[in-house]
């Protein structure tokens, strides 16, 4: 493959390459041209050139979708990361500054870490780099390619999930129990009873379904019927209302909907290990004066507003329940 690059690429625009890394990635040369902002005559075009250059289909056409020939299977993730640390090299300067910089960052977290986190940040970023820009994006299964091809900066998930990668703790949080306040035959704390009489409501992982807070639950994750899966932290709580449904949250989503959704919450049978939210990022950027600042602006503010990596939420009150 190394002799088909040699000799294919030698005479070959960035534009182009920018072009083939897209359509491999996106599969679908309508698509492709939507992210790059092109026509697809001209993405057309585009692939025609790159498949007289490689000798390769690159894209075949199965019934209604693009498969990639094994030759694009093996360019991808050279190309990608190539390209990312090309990328890198470009925006990377002696010295960097907030308050003119329009540069744009991607950060991929789930929808309760940036619940939690991105007021505070946002409001943060307002006021000492007003030209920044974010590109917010749900964490999921693929953030980890994502981060080492370079079209994520940031990645806010557990911590441990992706330990290939540098990565900082940001803040702690506990877990409660979250059911509707009309079901008053609920104990505060729930008893192992209760526990494995409700059916449950979970948060599940993206696509593979991983349930990760029964990695933390030890033997109360056999102990309870998962009625419900569903890929959203902040969705839970809102179906919790007029059913026997219970759910595990996170203490400070728990706190933030108690006080407008009509649930209650109370704290589990037995303790439950508290859990972290860690930011991960590409090692080639560790020296890039940007992404430095923009980690020590995350720290910063976790520290200042969620107590950082050494304080997690404070277990529920029984004054919070409704």
């Amino acid at each position: 493959m190394q002799q088909i690059l040699e000799m294919s690429l030698r005479d070959v625009d960035l534009n182009l390459l920018v072009t083939l890394e897209a359509l491999l990635r996106e599969r679908n040369v309508t698509r492709a041209g939507h992210v790059l902002g092109a026509s697809q005559p001209a993405m057309s075009a585009a692939l025609a050139r790159l498949r007289d250059m490689f000798g390769d289909q690159l894209l075949m056409r199965v019934g209604r979708e693009y498969r990639l020939t094994p030759l694009a299977r093996d360019l991808i993730g050279p190309l990608q990361a190539t390209l990312a640390s090309l990328e890198a090299t470009l925006e990377r300067r002696t010295s960097f500054d907030p308050r003119t910089s329009t540069r744009e960052f991607k950060i991929a977290a789930s929808d309760y870490a940036f619940s939690v986190l991105g007021p505070s940040l946002l409001a943060h970023f307002a006021e000492v780099a007003p030209g920044v820009r974010l590109h917010l994006r749900v964490a999921d299964a693929a953030s980890a390619r994502k981060l080492a091809s370079g079209r994520l900066d940031i990645s806010i998930q557990p911590s441990g999930v992706m330990p290939n990668f540098p990565a900082e703790t940001l803040f702690k949080d506990n877990w409660v129990c979250a059911v509707w306040s009309g079901n008053k035959n609920v104990s505060d704390p729930m008893t192992l009873e209760e526990w494995s009489a409700l059916p449950h409501a979970c948060f599940a992982f993206g696509r593979t379904g991983i349930v990760l807070i029964d990695l933390l639950l030890g033997p109360l994750a056999e102990m309870r019927t998962r009625q419900v899966l569903c890929e959203s932290f902040l969705t839970l709580p809102l179906i919790l209302p007029n059913t026997r449904l219970m759910a595990m949250l996170p203490a400070r989503i728990g706190t933030l909907f108690s006080r407008n959704v009509d649930i209650r919450l109370v704290k589990p049978p037995k303790p439950v290990p508290a859990f972290s939210e860690a930011m991960t990022w590409n090692a080639q950027y560790d020296n890039d004066p940007a992404h430095i600042w923009l980690r020590q602006q995350l720290k910063l503010v976790a520290d200042q507003h969620l107590g950082g990596a050494t304080s997690a939420a404070a277990e529920p009150k029984r004054s919070l329940a409704l």
